[in-house]
């Protein structure tokens, strides 16, 4: 799924919004020359990251979450921004200082955003930009009050920088200095330039002080509460949420914008947006130290309070290489499946095809009770075999291979009988009974085995009978990932074309409750039905109502399809 078809569309849903926001980004880094990304989904954060190995942090979206065609514009130019930075950005190139380290990044986004624009580098490269840089200083305008306050400069110099004609009143004084920073910047060569260019426009900031406090205005009378060497208005512009120096250069301030979505495509209008010059927002007010902090530089992504917690990357959860395997088949021997089960599920999950015979046909086969209709000289006299198309399943089994669902190893190796009972044996047997009967009900099926990790040891394609053996050596991996081994099914149901869509969860243990029951929420809200089978444990706590408990692989028929009729 690419960004390109998504964008005739007036909203699309959060899954449908990450996976064209991936494929942009993987398609992006081929057509720049950059190595793959990762794209990891994090909630709560407020503006884009990249590091230097290739880790781009964006604001998640939840699955069922509503996205419109404005914030997906955002998303495309936040990728495009951050791969730029990859390509172009030294990320050794520092300083110590807060104040200077906002102005260099005010300084190295225009520089970034110039080249690619003046190189040609992509097709809309500078459409996508531009609408970013308006959406942030539309975003912006409403919420400053003073923008002659220092905290607010870097700010203003990294709009001011990047030349795209959109505008904040900026203070009369310093225009000069903007004015030469933005003509040096083209020669710069290296985040290094950037850097020195940083430092020069703080020393000139630094010239531009208001007179001595200690001297007034003429005719103005001295506060006579006011002590020497105090200076009014110092430490003015701080806002909360300041970002701190985050990924490599970007920051991550608490970001207080709307969502920035609505008409427009993205291109919100900014105040000030034209030719001429900003308003004068008046004299500096507050010094400039070096420890001033500073509003982010960069955009902010629109907050969103309906994903799950978790940071989430699906190139990092899923380990496309096998599971551990043990030397010889423990789990799940001797597995056989009732025929009153195979029958269950055959019900529940079968095509629901329909099949019948109708007259009135000219041709077909003879249907003996319009014979009559012959001495009338009707020809109508025939039937033929109609039949109604089904509904066709998708199923995905998540089997817990955490450390919890195992015995003591070494009695299992010593002694293979004591590997009968245990957890790991009932998962592994019902989950051989479920492909079993499934495949009698022609329900596509696969399975994730996750620990820390997830694993597709079983993709729809395969058939089931290849997979036992592995499963019946499956070893045991850590942790319980179960948020992102559910998050990653999800995905995968949801690019199956079948129309009825099951996950089913084999597990015993706890793991990331709030996050992995959310993630549970977001997938029954797009249609999928999701059951936990508690193995010899109650699971209802991550998995809610939908969820049973089983203490051996005969307790399927009794009591897991039960819950899964309202699939059917």
């Amino acid at each position: 799924m690419t960004i390109g078809p998504l964008l005739s569309r007036s909203s699309l849903l959060g899954i449908e919004a990450r996976a064209g926001v991936e494929a942009f980004a993987h398609h992006l880094c081929s057509a720049l020359g950059l190595p793959q990304v990762q794209v990891q989904w994090v909630p709560g954060m407020s503006t884009a990251a990249i590091n230097q190995h290739g880790d781009m942090l964006l604001a998640d979206l939840g699955d069922a979450q509503r996205v419109t065609r404005s914030t997906l514009v955002r998303y495309a130019g936040f990728v495009l921004h951050e791969l730029l930075h990859r390509k172009w950005t030294d990320f050794g190139a520092r300083d110590r200082r807060p104040y200077v380290a906002s102005l260099h990044n005010a300084l190295e986004d225009a520089w970034i955003e110039r080249r690619a624009i003046r190189t040609g580098l992509t097709g809309n490269a500078e459409g996508l930009l531009h609408a970013l840089i308006a959406q942030m200083v539309s975003e912006a305008m409403p919420q400053v009050k003073d923008w002659a306050a220092p905290g607010q400069l870097p700010f203003s110099l990294a709009v001011y920088a990047r030349g795209y004609g959109v505008t904040v009143p900026t203070p009369s004084q310093v225009l000069p200095i903007w004015r030469e920073a933005s003509a040096r910047l083209d020669a710069c060569q290296s985040s290094y330039d950037t850097l020195d260019l940083a430092r020069w426009v703080f020393d000139q900031l630094q010239q531009q002080q208001q007179p001595d406090p200690q001297q007034p205005d003429p005719g103005q009378q001295p506060d006579p509460g006011q002590q020497p060497g105090e200076e009014e208005g110092e430490g003015e512009g701080e806002r909360e949420g300041q970002g701190q120096d985050g990924e490599d250069g970007e920051g991550e301030g608490q970001s207080q914008g709307s969502e920035g979505e609505g008409e427009g495509e993205g291109e919100a209008q900014a105040q000030g947006e034209g030719e001429g010059e900003p308003a004068d927002a008046g004299p500096v007010s507050g010094q400039i130290k070096p420890d001033t902090q500073a509003h982010e530089v960069e955009p902010n992504l629109p907050r969103q309070d309906n994903a799950p917690g978790g940071s989430y990357s699906s190139t990092e959860v899923l380990n496309n290489g096998a599971p551990g395997l043990m030397t010889q088949p423990y789990w799940g021997h001797g597995v056989t499946v009732p025929p009153s089960l195979r029958y269950q599920v055959r019900r529940l999950f079968e095509n629901s095809a329909k099949e019948w015979r109708e007259g009135g046909f000219k041709s077909g086969t003879l249907h003996r009770a319009s014979l009559p209709k012959v001495m009338t000289g009707a020809r109508e006299v025939f039937a033929r075999r109609l039949s109604e198309e089904g509904v066709d399943s998708a199923v995905a089994i998540l089997l817990d291979i955490s450390g919890s669902m195992y015995p003591v190893m070494i009695n299992v190796r010593n002694d293979p009988g004591a590997a009968r009972g245990t957890r790991i044996d009932i998962a592994v047997g019902a989950c051989i009974a479920l492909l079993d009967t499934l495949a009698q009900a022609q329900a596509e099926t696969m399975v994730l085995a996750f620990g820390e990790e997830s694993h597709i040891v079983k993709p729809f394609s395969m058939p089931w009978r290849k997979v036992v053996p592995t499963l019946q050596r499956i070893s045991m991996q850590g942790d319980t990932n179960d948020f992102a081994a559910t998050r990653y099914a999800t995905e995968c149901l949801m690019r199956h074309p079948a129309e009825r869509k099951v996950l089913m969860v084999l597990t015993d243990g706890v793991g990331n409750v709030e996050s992995t029951r959310a993630q549970a929420e977001a997938a029954r809200a797009l249609g999928i039905k999701v059951i936990g089978i508690g193995i010899q444990t109650d699971a209802s706590r991550t998995w809610g109502d939908d969820s049973v408990i089983i203490d051996r692989v005969a307790d399927l028929g009794a009591v897991a399809f039960g819950r899964m009729k309202a699939a059917a």
